[in-house]
């Protein structure tokens, strides 16, 4: 039986955790969530517990109080001073959705941080579906009704037959949510609809990677596979998951691993 992972809490403008003891280093940057990552930082130690030997992992997320005014630029440049307070170089990344984003200005304004690229379920800017969508979520947060926000996110974040499966623990989420919570999510959500790195794709010279799912009902798997084309990268589309797929996929994490363990 694997002994859980001692999780060591940081924080700042970006709020960051870390586990394992490997000598090889990840950084984690995940998508927009109601919770600061601190409320996940079992589940995600558990969830890449078989990266724990080899990588010391950092997962950054966005501090309580994200600024009025953010942009996926001010993102980054939050993510790259905790590295650089922690002195890291040259991580292995792994992003998700609005997380996907910030990396890609973290690779392109601070190439020292990011030694190896692997991006899921996003793309380099959002198309009209993806903008309507995400300006739905910020509406919802600015009205207050925390629940009909997490609703809608679940909609479109995870497959009708994962949410089926695990009903209990989603009806559990549509309580969650604080107002310095909720108004996260409206800051987020447009700092997202904003962002438009395609034409500076090619700039990005490290190794990169791209997974995504055919079923995503957020980012359109035409803005992933335009997203490796533009990295010049491969990728990977599962076939009948949803957004999460990162969750949804048994082999996700192994898959993940082959990447960055070919990479030396």
């Amino acid at each position: 039986m694997r002994a859980k992972a001692k999780i060591t809490y940081g924080g700042g403008a970006t709020d960051w955790f870390r586990f394992g003891g490997g000598e090889r280093i990840l950084a984690i940057i995940p998508g927009m969530s109601i919770k600061p990552i601190s409320h996940s930082a079992e589940a995600i130690a558990d969830a890449f517990a078989a990266f724990a030997e080899d990588y010391t992992v950092y997962v950054f997320g966005r501090g309580r109080k994200v600024r009025e005014d953010c942009t996926i630029e001010t993102l980054a440049e939050d993510v790259a001073e905790a590295m650089d307070g922690l002195g890291l170089r040259r991580a292995n990344v792994f992003a998700v959705s609005l997380g996907g984003m910030i990396a890609l200005r973290l690779a392109l304004a601070r190439p020292d941080l990011v030694g190896s690229l692997a991006l899921c379920s996003t793309c380099a800017g959002m198309d009209g579906h993806g903008r309507a969508e995400t300006a739905k979520w910020a509406e919802l947060a600015d009205s207050g009704d925390g629940t009909a926000l997490c609703r809608e996110m679940i909609k479109f974040i995870y497959s009708p037959e994962f949410v089926s499966a695990n009903r209990e623990a989603f009806g559990f989420l549509e309580t969650m949510g604080e107002p310095d919570d909720i108004s996260r999510i409206a800051r987020l959500a447009r700092a997202g609809a904003g962002f438009d790195a395609a034409p500076e794709l090619g700039k990005i010279t490290c190794p990169a990677f791209v997974l995504g799912s055919e079923c995503d009902a957020l980012i359109a798997p035409e803005a992933m596979r335009a997203l490796a084309e533009g990295l010049g990268c491969g990728i990977y589309m599962y076939e009948g998951y949803g957004h999460a797929v990162y969750d949804e996929a048994p082999d996700f994490r192994g898959r993940l691993k082959a990447f960055f363990d070919s990479i030396r």
